[in-house]
């Protein structure tokens, strides 16, 4: 709710400051922006780092539910095998901020889905492991986790929109009255055009 708040003052006092040509007002409009805009970078940046570890998590506990599952003495093998490889093979697929693209996201995500999505069938394999096992406390964890990344994406996506709005909209102001301003190039992110 804050952050919504704060955004709409901030939008507010855009255009105010933007409807007139008034030197003065163009000056606290570009020291506006560009607070915002550092604002925004270390929103962006903190957001980043906790979406990583959020989604590396995923995949930490889905390779240690696996272990877990081998430590059985009956267990669906081939299956475990497979999804070992893959949960070693993801890291190598993970994506940064600088390399989002829409082919990066879905192959990542589409590998992350594969595992997730036959972590049932493996522990299903196990004997005893049902509905009140830890396996399935693990299970469960893993799927939350995932899900939740979904919730960081978005908020992610929240920031780097008005980022690059205000980047695409105001560089020529910041130009003007910030000569000395290294103005950021926008930035890619999930909803990628």
């Amino acid at each position: 709710m804050n952050k919504f708040l704060l955004s709409s003052a901030f939008c507010l006092l855009l255009l105010s400051l933007t409807s007139c040509e008034d030197p003065k007002k163009a000056q606290i409009l570009a020291d506006s922006l560009t607070t915002r805009l550092a604002v925004l970078e270390d929103s962006i940046d903190a957001n980043w780092k906790i979406l990583s570890t959020t989604e590396k998590k995923v995949i930490t506990d889905a390779a240690y539910l696996i272990e877990e599952v081998e430590k059985s003495p009956t267990f669906n093998k081939p299956l475990a095998d497979s999804l070992k490889n893959l949960v070693h093979f993801i890291p190598t697929q993970y994506y940064t901020q600088s390399t989002l693209s829409d082919s990066t996201i879905d192959n990542y995500d589409k590998l992350v889905t594969k595992v997730i999505d036959n972590l049932p069938r493996l522990t299903a394999s196990v004997p005893g492991a049902d509905s009140s096992s830890q396996m399935f406390t693990q299970l469960t964890e893993i799927k939350n986790a995932d899900l939740h990344t979904l919730s960081l994406r978005g908020s992610y996506e929240g920031f780097l929109h008005e980022y690059n709005t205000i980047i695409k909209e105001h560089t020529e102001l910041l130009k003007r009255k910030k000569p000395d301003f290294k103005i950021p190039t926008p930035k890619p992110g999930f909803a990628v055009q």
